[in-house]
């Protein structure tokens, strides 16, 4: 988990300043366009409000759909049409996702936990798995990542041997 933390935290820094709300709105709607030209039948609502929304949230909320629109193209039935909804409301920010078409037992692979964990490293939340004869996904992430409380120090790895950590307390 902490490699995975540690990867997550390079690619947030790596992409931040080029993310900014216009070129997140965009990088959607070219995912929707994908999965159109895949041979799906795309209903979409993208709020526009994304401007409010921190770098961080802006971030995941992007490779949370790209993943999402990617396992659409892996395993949904072309027959059926697939539904995303990215919602803005006064706190957070919701996406949700539903193709259709699943059959036989639904499998999690490595990109739903990566997903899940992209998503509470963001301080939300993402469910994602087969309701009836469809696949959904659903996530909220709040529009400002939460920060570390400073009564939480952050531990960055196992004690050194003879070094004492601190208690929380002043020294």
């Amino acid at each position: 988990m902490a490699h995975h933390a540690l990867v997550f935290v390079v690619e947030q820094v790596a992409a931040v300043p080029l993310l900014d709300a216009a070129v997140v709105r965009t990088e959607i709607e070219r995912a929707v366009g994908r999965v159109r030209q895949g041979g799906f039948v795309v209903e979409a609502e993208i709020d526009a409000r994304l401007d409010g929304l921190d770098a961080i949230t802006r971030l995941t909320l992007l490779r949370l759909v790209q993943e999402s629109l990617t396992n659409v193209m892996k395993h949904a039935d072309r027959g059926v049409p697939v539904r995303i909804v990215v919602a803005r409301t006064a706190g957070d920010v919701r996406l949700g996702v539903r193709s259709g078409g699943v059959t036989g037992p639904a499998v999690s692979g490595h990109g739903l936990v990566g997903m899940r964990e992209r998503a509470a490293m963001a301080g939300g939340r993402l469910e994602a798995g087969a309701h009836g004869p469809q696949w959904v996904v659903d996530a909220v992430l709040p529009a400002q990542t939460p920060s570390p409380s400073p009564a939480e120090p952050q531990q960055s790895g196992p004690p050194m041997p003879g070094v004492a950590r601190p208690r929380g307390g002043a020294q």
